[in-house]
């Protein structure tokens, strides 16, 4: 596939999603074709089975990742009866590629979009790859690690 498809394959997806804004068009990155963007669709698991969300995550070098994620029909964290209060949800890029070692795991909050009620993640990482995303409640949008026990709410298959 020539780089000109590539280009207008990434474009095509990333507009479905109604992620893509004016800015990107003129920056760097947009300046050469993203590379392997990979989608995944995100189904909700017990009192979340009505959630649904899909994530585009793009290689925009060697060890950097861009997530582009939406999710919908999640009840505001605030709402949910676990130990410790949830205030925000938080996309997790996973790399478990690795047999024998630690799971790494880099995040990217959500923001929700209050006149659509849609969860909304737009963020870079650095990790060596991405394997699957998760979201989960977590008591802040900028957490480093998954407080436990970890509520998730959306993973990818």
């Amino acid at each position: 596939m020539k780089t000109h498809s590539v280009t207008r394959v990434t474009a095509t997806i990333l507009l479905g999603l109604g992620a893509w804004s004016a800015q990107d068009f003129g920056g760097m990155v947009s300046a050469r074709p993203m590379i392997d963007p990979a989608i995944y669709a995100l189904h909700g698991t017990g009192p979340f089975s009505t959630s649904v969300g899909s994530a585009v995550v793009t290689r925009l070098s060697g060890d950097r990742f861009r997530l582009l994620l939406i999710a919908e029909h999640l009840p505001p964290p605030t709402l949910l009866r676990v130990k410790f209060a949830r205030r925000a949800y938080v996309a997790w890029l996973v790399d478990g590629a690795l047999m024998h070692g630690p799971m790494r795991m880099c995040a990217v909050g959500l923001t929700l979009d209050r006149r659509t009620g849609t969860y909304r993640g737009d963020g870079s990482a650095s990790m060596s790859a991405v394997t699957s995303v998760v979201v989960t409640a977590e008591p802040t949008a900028q957490a480093y690690m998954p407080i436990m026990p970890m509520l998730t709410v959306l993973a990818s298959g």
